[in-house]
């Protein structure tokens, strides 16, 4: 059986069980810069044309006592200035750090154009996040070590759009931690991001679904399939929350852990090819098609 495509860190993280990117147990105090060494590699096109969108790729990795964080950005830095803006939005928000409450740890208010200062700023939230909650704890943890590692990275870009995957692992205790990833499709006609809006005949789409998740669970009959799903009718499944994205090959669709299945079945995930999915898709989404 498939488990996930979300691979973050998975060799590394092999013998440690998965966890929620929303759930977080005590707001790190504000502490010294864990002087992050960050490598950065130029990704993508060259800003040689004013209004081509141009990406600068960021990452960090710091062990300590007790926490391991991870963060690996493809972050904007030329194109069109109002997707640039969205782009940046979307990517930082997701690389925050969160309270219980589900509230932002913090939030960058320096130079946005200065890409190294920024990626700093939330890979210190996050080590500084994790750091205090070990030192909370003291010598009395029972669990092992925190981790908390996100990524959000370029997927795929055409002439009329640009797809971003964001991937998060979190474990801070318990049988297992959790990770969660979805993908985010913005027009470059408007920096508007694709979502369920831009989808017509929703229930049309079921076989299709179903299909898909066949192949996920390498099943081949409805009665598989149905023992695979927590109580989904094979004929009427939910779609995911999380909504679609654009990938080379298609519409990709993605459910989170628990959201159709058990633990032990990971996300599933399928893609429709275009041909398939256009018949799906109202004026705005099909003009995104390549």
């Amino acid at each position: 059986m498939k488990k996930t495509i979300c691979t973050l860190f998975a060799t590394a993280m092999a013998t440690t069980a998965m966890c929620s990117c929303n759930y977080h147990k005590k707001a790190p105090q504000e502490g010294a810069d864990l002087s992050a060494k960050t490598e950065t590699v130029a990704t993508s096109e060259t800003a040689q044309q004013e209004e081509k969108l141009t990406f600068k790729h960021f990452e960090n990795e710091q062990k300590g006592k007790g926490y391991e964080a991870k963060l690996i950005i493809d972050y904007p830095m030329g194109g069109d200035a109002t997707l640039v803006d969205s782009l940046r939005t979307y990517i930082l928000d997701s690389a925050n750090t969160f309270n219980d409450d589900g509230n932002p740890l913090g939030a960058f208010q320096g130079d946005m154009n200065d890409g190294q200062k920024v990626f700093n700023y939330y890979f210190n939230l996050s080590a500084n996040y994790l750091k205090r909650s070990v030192e909370d704890l003291g010598d009395s943890n029972p669990f092992g070590d925190f981790v908390l590692a996100k990524q959000v990275t370029k997927e795929h870009e055409t002439d009329k759009f640009v797809t971003m995957f964001f991937e998060c692992y979190i474990y801070e205790g318990g049988a297992h931690g959790m990770s969660f990833c979805e993908g985010r499709t913005f027009s470059k006609a408007n920096a508007q991001s694709v979502t369920w809006d831009m989808f017509k005949n929703l229930k049309a789409m079921n076989p299709y679904v179903k299909s898909g998740l066949k192949k996920y669970f390498e099943v081949s009959s409805d009665s598989e399939l149905k023992d695979c799903l927590m109580g989904s009718d094979v004929n009427d499944i939910p779609l995911p929350a999380c909504d679609p994205y654009f990938t080379k090959d298609g519409v990709c669709f993605v459910y989170s852990i628990y959201e159709i299945s058990s633990y032990a079945a990971g996300m599933p995930t399928f893609v429709i090819p275009y041909d398939q999915a256009r018949q799906f898709l109202n004026e705005e989404g099909l003009q995104l098609l390549p």
